[in-house]
C-alpha cells in the first residue's frame, strides 16, 4: 500500500472519529438541556404547590376568623368600646394579658383613660388578643385570658375595666403556665361577674373568638402588644405625656 493510500485511510478514520465525537457531545448537550428543563419544571411545580398550600391555609384561617362567634356589641376590631357615643376621640388598645409592657401601660395610663372617659372626652376600645401563647408552656394562657375577657364583655360589660385591671394585678411571668381556668373564674367571681360569665369562662366559650380576633389583627398589621391607637393612628410614645399629647391633638 502506498503512502498516499495510507494517509487517505487515516484521514477517513479521523473523520469518522471526529463525527462520532461531535455526535457524543451533541447528545450530552441535549441530555443536559433535558435535565435542566426537568429541574426547572420540578421547581416550578414545587413553588405552585407551596403557594397553593399557603393560600389554602390562609383561606382556612380567614374562614375560621369569620365563623368564630363572639359576644354581641363589639366593634369591627373585635373590641368593647366604653364611653359616650359622641366622645370626640377613640383610644384603642390591643393587649395580651401575659405581656409585661401591656401591664406597664395599664399601670401608668389606666386611671387617666378612666378619667377622660368619665368626662366624655374619649371612648376606650379594649381589644384582647393572644400573641404570647408560646410563652405559657402549652397552656395557651394568652388565648384563655383573652377568651375570659370576652366572656365578661358578653355578660357584664361594665366590669370589663375591673377585670382587665385584676388580670394585670395577677399577671403571671412569661414562660410560666399562667393562671389556670379556676383562677380566672375566681377573679371573675370576686368582681361579681354573673353566673353566665363564669360558665362562659369555665367552658372556654370565646377562646376560639379570641384566636380569630388575633388572626384578623395580625393580618391587618398588628406586630406586638401593647399597640395603642388614637383615632386610628398608632401611638409611638406610650408614656402618659405621649398619650395626653396625642389625645389633645385630636380634640
Amino acid at each position: 500500500m502506498s503512502a498516499s493510500q495510507k494517509r487517505s485511510g487515516n484521514d477517513k478514520r479521523d473523520e469518522v472519529r471526529a463525527r462520532a465525537e461531535a455526535m457524543r457531545m451533541d447528545a450530552e448537550r441535549r441530555a443536559r438541556r433535558q435535565r435542566t428543563l426537568i429541574v426547572a419544571i420540578t421547581a416550578a411545580v414545587v413553588v405552585v404547590l407551596v403557594v397553593g398550600v399557603g393560600i389554602a391555609v390562609q383561606r382556612s384561617r380567614s374562614q375560621a376568623a369569620q365563623d368564630a362567634a363572639g359576644p354581641s356589641g363589639l366593634s369591627t376590631n373585635g373590641g368593647l368600646v366604653l364611653g359616650e357615643d359622641d366622645a370626640p376621640v377613640t383610644v384603642t388598645t390591643y393587649v395580651d394579658f401575659m405581656c409585661p409592657a401591656c401591664k406597664a401601660f395599664e399601670t401608668e395610663n389606666g386611671a387617666l383613660l378612666d378619667e377622660l372617659r368619665g368626662k366624655g372626652e374619649i371612648k376606650v376600645e379594649y381589644v384582647p388578643v393572644a400573641i404570647l401563647d408560646r410563652f405559657s408552656q402549652g397552656t395557651r394562657y394568652s388565648t384563655r385570658s383573652a377568651g375570659a375577657a370576652y366572656c365578661v364583655v358578653g355578660s357584664d360589660p361594665e366590669l370589663v375595666p375591673d377585670f382587665v385591671s385584676n388580670l394585670y394585678e395577677n399577671q403571671p411571668e412569661e414562660n410560666s403556665t399562667g393562671l389556670d381556668t379556676g383562677q380566672l373564674v375566681t377573679i371573675a367571681q370576686a368582681l361579681g361577674v354573673s353566673e353566665e360569665g363564669v360558665r362562659c369562662i369555665t367552658d372556654g366559650t370565646f377562646d376560639g373568638y379570641a384566636a380569630a380576633v388575633t388572626e384578623k389583627a395580625s393580618q391587618e398589621g398588628l406586630q406586638g402588644t401593647p399597640t395603642v391607637e388614637v383615632d386610628g393612628t398608632v401611638l409611638d410614645d406610650l408614656s402618659k405625656q405621649g398619650l395626653v399629647d396625642m389625645i389633645n391633638a385630636r380634640n
